[in-house]
């Protein structure tokens, strides 16, 4: 979605770090404040990122983790993270294929 968030259309770009003062620690939100994260192949499930044709790679420090949701199904939320790449639909998919052994 042109470089952007499908969520809160932040924009982030790669070789950047980003913290989230307002990362909710909150284990009962599912999403809320911070900087959340997820597996790839939650993103390549999840209704809003069906329609992305590019994803980003970060990084982050497991101190940097505030929250990871009692209900969640891959998503979580950090404090921090760093932008390492961009990966487009394609490669996501042949990442995904390869871990799960296809």
């Amino acid at each position: 979605m042109d470089g952007k968030s499908p969520y809160r259309f932040t924009e982030y770009r790669v070789g950047e770090e980003y913290i989230f003062d307002d990362a909710d620690g909150d284990e009962k939100k599912v999403c809320a404040a911070g900087g959340n994260v997820a597996t790839l192949s939650w993103c390549l499930k999840d209704s809003q990122s069906q329609k992305a044709d590019q994803f980003i790679e970060v990084v982050f420090s497991v101190q940097d983790i505030v929250a990871i949701p009692f209900a969640t199904d891959g998503k979580f939320r950090v404090r921090r993270f760093f932008v390492k790449r961009e990966i487009d639909r394609k490669e996501a998919l042949e990442i995904v294929n390869k871990a799960i052994g296809h």
